[in-house]
């Protein structure tokens, strides 16, 4: 075991599909909620470094480590060299023979009940179901000896190169069977397309058989005309007035020259067969239309009737004109020409009354006498009043800051134990240089009373509008109010902090809470910010990016007294910065295993969030600092009441999901925290829940 190394056997162990069933063999480690992968994972760890550590009298791997490893290894067997019922009952085997009193016939059954196994393992092997590698790493990792017998079997195994080989041989047939498919369909497309194109160029060879018909449909016409005029013309009585013959005359040269036209535009016809096909029809109908107008010509010319010639006549040219719009139409795609010419005329309507409107002028608002407001006026800060009868500025220890914290809080009705707690989770977070945010019925007296307590004589409140606009108001007020000193620290109470969109004060927040460099004139942050978060119809949802700035507090959760007690006098704190810094440098310098923290919050994020994850981990050491070991709450359920939990709330996480990640309030404890599992009601909806 020394020789394989920590990682190779930790790297076996994890090849077992599921552990959590072999939990109960592994080592303990403290500090790991039960089941959870982070857990098992320093479990398998913990295990491989036990079984490499030298034997000595004192130290070295123990008899229940060995248990361990054997019961990893036969279900690492079971999973991957063969039939698992016939290979279980060999196993049974070895530890029946193992089992008799020591001697030479207990040997022997051993010896045979071993090579049985491995002979199942090398049938398997024939069959594909291992490879040799496989059967080679069972034996590496058990606990048996090496015999020439159980050598042979194991070269005699197939290795796995030859199994994907024989695999790849066994497909072929299927495989040739799929090409000779894919060939056939092939075939089939060539065919199917080889007749579209037989046909295409049928009908192109046939086009031009199409167009001299055409061509010579059209000089028959001509001729038919000219004869019947030839004809009417001979049987004219030689009375009629020479004007009528003129108009006839002419009448009939016009016809005649349109047909000349009519006959070049055919034969100017395109190529393509489904347009001039179309085109054929219609010239087809028009030459009809024709034929009847010509009848009716030698109608009235044979009873010698002038009028009804003119009116014919007219009539013929009439009809000539359409067919000739008609055929251009069809031919050349374009539009109507009358169609054109009338939507010429009704833009022409549209557009010739149209009055312009003369250039808009701005004209200058008149000036007065009155100051012109540049800026709004800035949002009231006023100063919080002091409640207390005296201030001391000595101390500067952890439990000395939360000491007037936890009595403001027993105050307002909180038993004792819960208010110690609260107070240490609120003085971690801001003395980190998180805003603290406090939601509940008492939220903006608990957040006016810990920073006129922590801060006292330099605590302010300010009231955020609704609808405010523009974060500089916010900023320029706090500057004008707050004076940043390298000697006393400042505390800041921000009431409604969600009657405006977060994304307008979030910036003016973290700048507000964090301390910059003392050379920097104008400095303006490294202040206590505590920001309250109202409930009421004008109120905006908790969003996550609250989360980056700190954590958000539900007061009402806590356990609270049925009657408020009396209130009594307390002594407040005037905190100076360099004794907040050295309580923060404790708080920040321990050395804490943050990797089940950081996967909590990345549970259920949609995206990585980097400063979520920041603010999370630093709070969590800051907690781990500030607890002794086995106190509880643990840190691990402080940070998912004010971190983890508000901002799954915000994602509107399925409760029966966090419930299997928190262990129903449990997280890394024995005893569940009563206030997460009041929390979990004010999930999204779930499963087993409706959004209350």
């Amino acid at each position: 075991m020394e020789k394989l190394g920590e990682d190779c056997i930790a790297a076996f162990v994890g090849e077992v599909s599921d552990l959590k069933q072999f939990v109960q063999y592994l080592p303990t480690v403290p500090g790991f909620r039960k089941n959870s992968q982070a857990g098992i994972d320093r479990q398998r760890k913990e295990l491989a470094r036990r079984l490499c550590t030298r034997a000595t009298k004192k130290s070295g791997p123990e008899d229940r480590d060995y248990r361990a490893l054997y019961t990893v290894w036969r279900a690492w067997v079971l999973e991957r060299l063969g039939e698992r019922r016939p290979i279980n009952a060999a196993i049974d085997a070895i530890e029946e023979a193992s089992s008799g009193s020591d001697n030479d016939a207990k040997t022997k059954n051993v010896n045979a009940a071993i090579i049985a196994l491995f002979t199942l393992f090398q049938q398997s092997s024939e069959d594909g179901k291992c490879s040799r590698e496989d059967i080679e790493r069972a034996f590496q990792f058990s606990l048996f000896d090496t015999s020439q017998p159980l050598r042979a079997l194991i070269e005699a195994a197939r290795s796995a190169a030859d199994i994907r080989r024989s695999a790849e041989y066994a497909q072929l047939p299927d495989r040739l069977s799929k090409d000779e498919d894919d060939i056939k369909a092939v075939k089939a497309q060539l065919t199917e397309f080889g007749q579209r194109l037989d046909r295409l160029a049928a009908a192109v060879d046939g086009w031009p058989i199409h167009r001299t018909g055409l061509l010579s449909a059209i000089d028959d016409l001509r001729a038919l005309i000219e004869k019947r005029l030839e004809a009417l013309e001979a049987a004219r009585p030689a009375s009629q007035p020479q004007t009528a013959d003129n108009g006839h005359a002419h009448a009939v040269a016009a016809l005649s020259e349109r047909i000349d036209d009519l006959g070049r535009q055919f034969s100017a016809l395109a190529t393509d067969s489904s347009r001039t096909t179309d085109s054929l029809h219609a010239a087809n109908e028009a030459v009809e239309r024709v034929n009847t107008r010509l009848d009716t010509v030698e109608s009235a010319l044979a009873n010698k009737d002038d009028q009804a010639i003119a009116e014919l006549t007219s009539h013929i040219k009439t009809v000539a004109e359409r067919l000739d719009r008609e055929i251009k139409v069809r031919l050349s795609g374009t539009i109507d020409p009358s169609i054109l010419e009338r939507l010429s005329s009704i833009e022409a309507a549209l557009t010739s009354h149209v009055v312009e409107e003369p250039p808009h002028e701005t004209k200058s608002p008149p000036q007065s006498g009155a100051e012109v407001i540049q800026n709004p006026p800035p949002i009231l800060v006023e100063a919080l009043p002091q409640r207390v009868t005296a201030a001391s500025t000595s101390v500067s220890t952890f439990a000395g800051i939360i000491a007037p914290l936890v009595a403001m809080f027993q105050d307002l009705g909180l038993k004792a134990s819960g208010a110690k707690i609260l107070a240490e989770e609120i003085c971690a977070a801001l003395l980190v240089g998180q805003v603290a945010f406090f939601k509940g019925a008492y939220a903006t007296e608990a957040a006016r009373g810990c920073a006129s307590l922590l801060c006292h004589g330099n605590a302010y409140r300010l009231a955020l509008p609704l609808g405010l606009q523009q974060g500089d108001d916010l900023r320029r007020s706090l500057q004008s109010k707050i004076a940043v000193t390298d000697g006393l620290l400042s505390a800041v109470t921000i009431e409604g902090i969600n009657l405006v969109a977060f994304e307008i004060c979030k910036d003016v927040l973290a700048e507000l809470a964090t301390d910059g460099p003392s050379h920097i004139a104008g400095r303006f942050g490294g202040a206590l910010v505590i920001a309250t978060i109202a409930q009421g119809v004008a109120s905006l949802p908790v969003e996550a990016t609250y989360l980056e700035l700190g954590p958000v507090f539900d007061l009402d959760c806590l356990d609270w007294r049925s009657k408020r007690p009396d209130a009594r006098n307390m002594n407040a704190l005037a905190l100076s910065k360099p004794a907040a810094q050295a309580v923060r440098t404790t708080l920040t310098t321990k050395a804490v295993d943050t990797e089940e923290p950081q996967k909590l919050v990345q549970a259920f994020l949609p995206k990585r969030n980097p400063r979520i994850e920041h603010t999370a981990l630093f709070a969590f050491t800051a907690l781990a600092a500030c607890r002794k070991e086995g106190e509880l709450p643990t840190p691990l359920q402080s940070l998912t009441y004010g971190w983890l939990l508000p901002l799954w709330i915000t994602l509107a996480v399925p409760r029966s999901e966090v419930d299997i990640q928190i262990d129903g309030g449990k997280c890394d404890a024995a005893t569940p925290d009563v206030r997460l599992k009041l929390l979990l009601d004010d999930l999204g909806v779930g499963p087993d829940k409706e959004r209350s």
